[in-house]
């Protein structure tokens, strides 16, 4: 294989410039990135913040994100990176870890000296159980031969006190005189430090004769205690050399026991390759790579083949001497696979995703597996490409179809994975393709004929494709499946209203009717509830029929939920049956009227809200002429507490509505009583309220607004909202550069004046350019004005 250069990550973060932002969105900005988990991004926004507004809140706020990084790095078992960080916020904050997670953590990286320090300065804050647990851990380090903690501890720790005995038991243990060993065994007392090591050796002094007695002893050292990993090495009986050697490396954390080799009754040439192990790094790659291909004939061919391709994976640099000579027979397919899954867990999900492309060129086609392994890894391939910054959604071109392509290609390999059929669809809807996901699943429902998720989601495809013959065709099938299927009764029913009325615009009142009595006449949906009769009484409006009209419409109030809901769905009906406007207005005079009276059940509004959230097409557009004349009414909602989920709910029932003023105050409130994880959607809720949706003049804190809210969903891979912002803001750009009344923050219009000044310098002013002195106070007044009207972006390209 030819030699391959490191691939380096291609980061597509766009660097911010924190010299740019002002205070509040240097905060704002790093309470995000820690809501969403990015504590590393968030840590530099902290620190600038804290630099600017030097205070209790500024502070706490970047101890929260440096301590939330440090519990980062020690899950990923990045110790010494976490050290780091540690250092750093006691530097910056003068805020230190609890003494127990500082030595855990010193522990980790072997700075056991440190540990000891931090123990003893803390050791009166330290619980007693806390105390035994970290005594032991020392006086185990103390017996590996760690002498730095003999200076350390004082001469009154039972630490030292009682290590001339554990190191007298190890000694006769290592000589093979069981008769001394047992003596010495004994004056250990219950209560040292070393009372679970006392076990270990007592269990092993059994191990031969007697090996269930010696189990019984081996198994009462507690979990917690730093022998505890060596009870499976020494208690396990017909494990072979490998098996052994595993094990022990395993263990080889616990503080140094190369001495009991003996013990593990190895060959000369395994116990010369362990012992060289254990002292080697847990990270020196390298290092283990050299033994393992030195010692080689410890193990046998593919069990080797095996732990070097895990080593590989995990190693700093694959291409490396060692490594490549530890590879150098392996197959180019299996090379392609290896470095696959080295980018992988370099957090390179690209140059992963290339590598997986090579293993499948060189991938076998006439193996039994060839179809369903490509499958995998085609699936593979979509995972490591929506771990990728910014999301694939927000790319243009290659990397976002090649999503849907690899999925689809591995469906046509594997067609029987229901859950990537799910994602196909899910994928092709958020690419926002509606013929595409229609037909997506209609191939769906021939794998799954049956599957009552697949024909829900064949029915809501149909209707909003206008096909209602074939919406209610899934609807009968789906309720042979699920006769009480709820959700499937409203889909069908709201099928036959909408064939309906396609057949009343076409003047085929008779088959008309026959949809409107089709509907269910038992479904308890608060929309569609008593709606038939309201159809057929605006039916009979059309025709002229007034008295069978009133007749029906008076009929309907013993079907409709409640006496608001019924005016409501008139003032519906009226508008889908098209009837004329004089008309249309006598209904929505009864509607608000109706809706300024009624009291709120919150119950019954949420269900209003989602059903013009759900809405399509005319229907959407009737609700928002309904909501207009039900302004008093949303109000009287907006006074009651409304949780985050139904809150959301409600702001995108306001905006589709175009009900500003209500859509402001709800999502102020939000924002003030909400949750980190809903700030960027109620604030960019907040503008769209303000703006008139980007219709209004706005100022340049609107853009730098809408730029954090992108960042943010950026960051947190909400493709939707980012979408969305991006429209928003392109819309308020173009506003914003109508206006000449601009306003600009305060730390761009000092940088932006401070420019000014040193342009007027360099040209001597307005009246005398070149002369290298300022001008009149009339001529910077005038560059002032003219800066003031400039954008900020144009004035640096000025």
């Amino acid at each position: 294989m030819a030699a391959r250069k490191k691939k380096k990550s291609r980061n597509r973060k766009k660097k911010v410039n924190l010299s740019k932002l002002n205070s509040t969105q240097l905060r704002n900005t790093g309470k995000q990135l820690i809501g969403i988990g990015k504590y590393a991004d968030a840590i530099p926004y902290c620190r600038e913040f804290a630099v600017r507004q030097p205070g209790e809140e500024a502070n706490r706020l970047l101890v929260q994100a440096y301590q939330q990084r440090i519990k980062e790095l020690v899950e990923k078992g990045m110790f010494s990176e976490a050290i780091a960080i540690m250092r750093s916020m006691e530097n910056t904050c003068k805020v230190s870890l609890e003494p127990i997670q500082q030595i855990s953590l010193l522990c980790q990286c072997h700075k056991y000296s440190e540990a000891v320090t931090v123990y003893q300065d803390n050791i009166e804050s330290l619980t007693s159980s806390a105390k035994a647990v970290l005594d032991e851990f020392f006086a185990a380090v103390l017996l590996s031969g760690d002498k730095e903690c003999l200076e350390l501890l004082p001469e009154e720790s039972l630490i030292i006190s009682h290590y001339p005995l554990a190191q007298t038991l190890l000694g006769t243990f290592l000589s093979g005189d069981p008769d001394q060993a047992s003596r010495a065994l004994k004056k250990i007392p219950f209560r040292s430090p070393y009372r679970n090591f006392r076990l270990l050796i007592g269990g092993l002094l059994q191990l031969e004769n007697d090996p269930t007695q010696a189990d019984t002893i081996l198994q009462k050292i507690p979990k917690n205690s730093p022998y505890y990993p060596l009870i499976d090495i020494f208690s396990s009986q017909g494990l072979d050399a490998k098996g052994k050697v595993d094990r022990l490396v395993a263990a080889r954390e616990t503080a140094g026991f190369d001495s009991l080799l003996t013990a593990a009754r190895l060959n000369q040439e395994q116990g010369k390759f362990l012992s060289e192990l254990l002292n080697t790094g847990r990270t020196d790659y390298e290092k283990i790579l050299s033994l393992l291909f030195e010692y080689a004939e410890c193990f046998p061919a593919q069990e080797l083949k095996e732990i070097v391709s895990g080593l590989f994976i995990q190693c700093p640099d694959p291409d490396h001497r060692i490594v490549k000579k530890s590879t150098a027979g392996y197959s180019k397919k299996d090379l392609s696979r290896l470095y696959a899954l080295f980018y992988e867990v370099d957090h390179q999900p690209l140059e992963a995703v290339e590598e997986w492309d090579d293993y499948l060129d060189r991938l076998p086609k006439n193996t039994p597996d060839y179809a369903l392994r490509k499958a995998l890894v085609l699936r593979k391939q979509v995972e490591l490409t929506l771990q990728e910054e910014p999301p694939p959604w927000t790319q243009e071109g290659l990397t976002k179809d090649r999503v849907l392509f690899r999925l689809l290609k591995s469906i046509e390999l594997d067609p029987d994975d229901r859950e990537v059929w799910l994602q196909i669809i899910e994928t092709s809807q958020v690419q926002g393709s509606s013929l595409k996901t229609y037909r997506l699943i209609d191939r769906a429902l021939e794998q799954f004929p049956d599957d009552i998720e697949f024909l829900l989601k064949a029915i809501e495809a149909s209707e909003k494709r206008d096909a209602f013959k074939k919406a209610a065709r899934f609807a009968n099938r789906l309720l042979k499946i699920d006769p009480i299927n709820t959700r499937c009764k409203e889909l069908l029913a709201n099928a036959h209203f909408s064939h309906g009325y396609k057949l009343c615009r076409q003047k085929k009142y008779h088959l008309a009717i026959k949809e409107f009595d089709a509907v269910d006449s038992d479904i308890r949906s608060r929309t569609l509830a008593g709606r038939s009769i309201i159809a057929h009484a605006m039916l009979a409006y059309v025709q002229k029929q007034k008295e069978k009209g009133d007749a029906l419409l008076a009929e309907s109030k013993t079907y409709v939920s409640s006496p608001f809901m019924g005016t409501l769905l008139s003032a519906m009906e009226v508008r889908r049956m098209g009837l004329p406007k004089m008309r249309i207005k006598d209904f929505d005079k009864t509607l608000r009227g109706t809706s300024q009276a009624a009291d709120i059940d919150l119950d019954e509004f949420y269900d209003i809200i989602l059903w013009q959230q759900n809405s399509q097409k005319e229907e959407g557009k009737f609700l928002k002429e309904c909501f207009l004349s039900m302004k008093k009414y949303f109000n009287k909602a907006l006074d009651r507490s409304w949780p985050p989920k139904k809150a959301r709910d409600l702001a995108e029932a306001l905006a589709a509505a175009e009900l500003y003023p209500q859509l402001k105050k709800i999502a102020s409130s939000q924002l003030a009583a909400g949750t980190e994880e809903d700030y960027k959607f109620f604030k960019y809720m907040l503008i769209v309220a303000q703006t008139g949706n980007g219709r209004k003049n706005v100022t340049e804190s609107i853009i730098y607004s809408l730029d954090e809210i992108m960042g943010i969903a950026m960051f947190g891979g909400d493709p939707v909202l980012l979408e969305r912002v991006e429209i928003l803001y392109n819309k308020c750009r173009t506003n914003c550069h109508a206006n000449s009344g601009v306003q600009i923050d305060d730390s761009e219009e000092e940088y932006m004046k401070q420019e000014f000044f040193r342009m007027l310098d360099r040209m001597g002013g307005m009246g005398n350019p070149g002369s290298g002195k300022p001008g009149s106070a009339e001529a910077q007044r005038n560059m002032l004005e003219l800066l003031d009207k400039l954008d900020f972006d144009d004035f640096d390209d000025f």
